[in-house]
C-alpha cells in the first residue's frame, strides 16, 4: 500500500484573526510528478501560516524550512524543523516581524526509509509584483554588494533560483555548512595522497645496479666521497621513490589556500561590521543617557509629567534599539567564533601535514584526470569550484535572507531619490560610503542616520535616512539648521528627509514617507483620515530650528511629505484634500532600460520643490 501523505496549511494575517485553511493530499508515490518543479504550496509574506503534516506510515519524517527551530544546537541548521506525522509547525509568525520569511522558495523534505523527496513552498510579495521586487533586490545589490540581505539572520532558502553575488562572507558561510564534508576528505588525503613514484640519482652506502653514469661519477668523483677507491662505500646510483609533490597534491594545497583566503576576508568583514555595530551602540547608549539625565532633571521640577512621559517612551526606543544591535553583536561574534575554529582546522592542514612541502605553482592547470577519478580530491574540487564561480546558476546550497520587502522598498525609494538629484545636475560628494574612509567600518548596509549629500553650485542637498527628528533642547550642538519637533509629537522618525541648504542656511526641506502597504491603508478618497494620514500631517509642522541662533524661528521648513507606496492601480498620484502631502504610486520597471512607473511623478515634485526655494 503506498503511503498518503495530508498536509494541513492554515492562513490568517496574524494569530488574532481567524484565517483560511488548505489541505494537501497525495501519495508519496506521486510526488516527483506532483511537485517536482512546482510549489507544494504558498503564502503571503505577512500571513501567519502553520501546517500540520500527517501520514498513513508513522516512520515517515518531514524537514521543513521555519522561521526558527525551537530545538537549539550548533551543529543543527536553526531554521530547518524536523517534525514526525501529527506534528504542526509555525512556517512564518505573521506581520511585519523581524523574523518573518522573506519572499523566496523555502525547502520541504519527506524522508521515507533511505530516500528523500525534496519540494519547496513559496512565500509570495504582498503589495508588490513578484518580478519588481527581484527588479530591487538587483538594483540594491548592483549598488552595494549585500545591500539587499540581511546577514545577521541564521535562517536560508535553499530552494532560491535567483543567481547571488559571490561575496566573503557568503562563500564563507557556504565553506562552514560544508565543513564536515571538507575535513573528512582532506583526513582522507592525507593518510592517502595521490603520489608518484620518481626516480632520482642519489648517493647512497651500497650499490644496487650500476650504470654508465655511476661508473663515471665513481671515476671522476668517488675519491671525494670514499676512504678507498678499491673498496667504495659511497655510490650513485638512480633510486625510485614515492613523492607526494604531484600536480594533484598542487592543485589542492592551492584550493586549500583559497579556503583560508575567503575566511581571511570574511574576517576583516566581520571586523568591519562589529566595529560599525560598536559605533552604532556607543551613539545610542549616549543619546539614551542624555535622555535619561533630562528624565531625572526634569522629574525635580513641578508639571513636567506629560514631557517627561513622552521622554521615557523615547528612552524606551532607544533601549530597544540598542537591545537589537546587541543582538546583531552576539550574532557577529559567533560567526566569527566559528570562523576561528574552521580557520584554525584549515591551518592544521596547511602548516602541519605533508601539505606544507608541497610547492605550489600558480600556473598548474585547474584540474586533472586524476582529481577527477579520486572521490576525495573530486569533492574538494566541486566545493573549489563552486566558490570560484563568480555567477552560480542556483546559488550557494546556503545562502543568506534577503531583507523584509517593507526595508527592500524604503532603501530602493532613498536610492532612486539621490539617482533623480544626480540626474538634475548634482554631484554625490559625501556621506553614506563616499565618506568613510575608515576601512574598519562596514559599508555593505543603510542604517538609520545614514545620509548622502550631493552638491551643485552654492546648493547642497542632504538625503538622511530613517532620522530621528529632535526636539530644540536637543539640537543644541548642531552645526547646521534643521528641522525640530515640539515635545509632545509623537511622530518624529520620517523614512527620508531631504534638506536643501545654501552655503550653511536652511533653505527648506522635504520629507518622504515610504509605505509598503495596500493603498486603502494609506488614504482614502471620502476624506476620512487614516492613522497613516495622521502621522503624514505631523510631519507638515516641523519646526525651523536656526543653529546661528540656537533657537526655533517661525519659520517652516517642511514644503510638502511626499508618500511613496507599491502601485495597485492605474489612478496614479493622489493629492490630500487639506494638507501639502502627496501620494506617489512607484513600481519598478521590469525593463531594466526603462524608467520606473512613477518616475515622472516623483522628479516632477522634487523639481518644484528645487526651484520654489532656489527662484524665491
Amino acid at each position: 500500500m503506498d503511503t498518503l501523505i495530508k498536509m494541513n496549511i492554515k492562513t490568517s494575517y496574524s494569530s488574532n484573526y481567524q484565517g483560511k485553511s488548505k489541505q494537501i493530499e497525495f501519495k508519496l508515490a506521486d510526488f516527483n510528478k506532483l511537485y517536482l518543479e512546482n510549489s507544494m504550496f504558498e503564502f503571503k509574506e505577512y500571513d501567519r501560516t502553520e501546517v500540520e503534516f500527517h501520514s498513513t506510515d508513522n516512520d515517515v519524517l518531514f524537514k521543513v524550512e521555519s522561521h526558527y527551530n525551537p530545538i537549539s544546537s550548533e551543529h543543527v541548521d536553526e531554521s530547518i524543523v524536523t517534525l514526525k506525522p501529527g506534528e504542526s509547525i509555525i512556517l512564518s509568525p505573521g506581520g511585519d516581524s523581524a523574523d518573518m520569511l522573506v519572499p523566496g522558495k523555502y525547502l520541504i523534505q519527506i524522508y521515507k526509509q533511505n530516500y528523500c523527496f525534496e519540494g519547496c513552498f513559496c512565500v509570495i510579495p504582498n503589495s508588490i509584483d513578484w518580478e519588481a521586487m527581484l527588479n530591487i533586490r538587483y538594483y540594491l545589490e548592483s549598488t552595494v554588494k549585500g545591500l539587499a540581505y540581511n546577514i545577521y539572520l541564521e535562517k536560508k532558502a535553499t530552494k532560491s533560483n535567483e543567481n547571488n553575488l559571490d561575496q566573503n562572507i557568503e562563500a564563507y558561510r557556504y565553506l562552514y555548512s560544508n565543513q564536515d564534508s571538507l575535513f573528512n576528505h582532506l583526513k582522507c588525503i592525507e593518510q592517502n595522497p595521490i603520489s608518484d613514484l620518481k626516480k632520482e640519482y642519489k648517493i647512497r652506502e651500497y650499490s644496487k645496479k650500476k650504470t654508465n653514469k655511476s661508473q663515471r661519477w665513481q671515476a671522476k668523483k668517488g675519491d671525494k666521497y670514499n676512504k678507498s677507491i678499491t673498496v667504495p662505500t659511497a655510490f650513485y646510483e638512480k633510486k625510485c621513490y614515492s613523492t607526494n609533490s604531484t600536480v594533484e597534491n598542487i592543485i589542492l594545497k592551492r584550493m586549500v589556500s583559497y579556503f583560508q583566503n575567503i575566511l581571511i576576508e570574511a574576517e576583516e568583514e566581520y571586523f568591519k561590521i562589529l566595529n560599525s555595530i560598536n559605533k552604532t551602540i556607543e551613539e545610542l547608549q549616549n543619546k539614551s543617557n542624555q535622555k535619561s539625565n533630562a528624565y531625572i532633571e526634569a522629574s525635580k521640577l513641578p508639571n513636567t509629567f506629560n514631557v517627561n512621559k513622552l521622554r521615557y517612551a523615547e528612552m524606551g526606543v532607544l533601549d530597544r534599539e540598542i537591545a537589537s544591535n546587541k543582538e546583531k553583536k552576539e550574532i557577529t561574534e559567533k560567526n566569527l567564533t566559528n570562523l576561528y575554529k574552521l580557520k584554525g582546522k584549515l591551518n592544521h592542514y596547511i602548516n602541519e601535514t605533508w601539505i606544507k612541502d608541497i610547492d605550489v605553482k600558480y600556473n598548474t592547470s585547474t584540474v586533472t584526470t586524476r582529481v577527477l577519478k579520486n572521490y576525495h580530491y573530486n569533492e574538494i574540487y566541486n566545493i573549489y569550484n563552486k566558490l570560484r564561480n563568480t555567477t552560480i546558476t542556483n546559488g550557494f546550497d546556503l545562502v543568506f535572507p534577503y531583507k523584509k520587502t517593507s526595508t527592500l522598498f524604503e532603501i530602493y525609494s532613498f536610492l532612486i531619490i539621490k539617482d533623480i538629484f544626480e540626474e538634475l545636475g548634482f554631484t554625490w560628494t559625501g556621506g553614506w560610503l563616499k565618506s568613510n574612509t575608515d576601512d574598519n567600518l562596514y559599508n555593505g548596509d543603510l542604517t538609520s542616520g545614514d545620509s548622502i549629500i550631493l552638491e551643485k553650485d552654492d546648493y547642497t542637498v542632504i538625503i538622511v535616512y530613517d532620522i530621528y527628528i529632535g526636539i530644540p533642547d536637543e539640537l543644541k550642538n548642531v552645526k547646521l539648521s534643521q528641522p525640530s519637533t515640539k515635545p509632545d509629537n509623537q511622530h518624529r522618525r520620517p523614512d527620508i528627509l531631504v534638506s536643501l541648504y545654501k552655503g550653511n542656511k536652511l533653505l527648506g526641506c522635504e520629507v518622504i514617507e515610504v509605505k509598503y502597504r495596500r493603498k486603502s491603508n494609506i488614504y482614502n478618497m471620502r476624506g476620512i483620515d487614516t492613522d497613516v494620514c495622521k502621522q503624514l500631517s505631523s510631519y507638515t509642522g516641523f519646526d525651523y530650528y536656526d543653529a546661528d541662533k540656537g533657537r526655533v524661528i517661525r519659520e517652516k521648513p517642511v514644503y510638502k511629505v511626499l508618500t511613496l507606496y507599491p502601485k495597485q492601480d492605474d489612478l496614479g498620484q493622489y493629492t490630500h484634500g487639506i494638507y501639502d502631502i502627496e501620494f506617489i504610486p512607484i513600481m519598478p520597471s521590469l525593463d531594466s532600460s526603462s524608467k520606473y512607473y512613477g518616475y515622472e511623478n516623483l522628479k516632477s515634485e522634487i523639481i518644484e520643490y528645487v526651484e520654489y526655494f532656489v527662484n524665491r
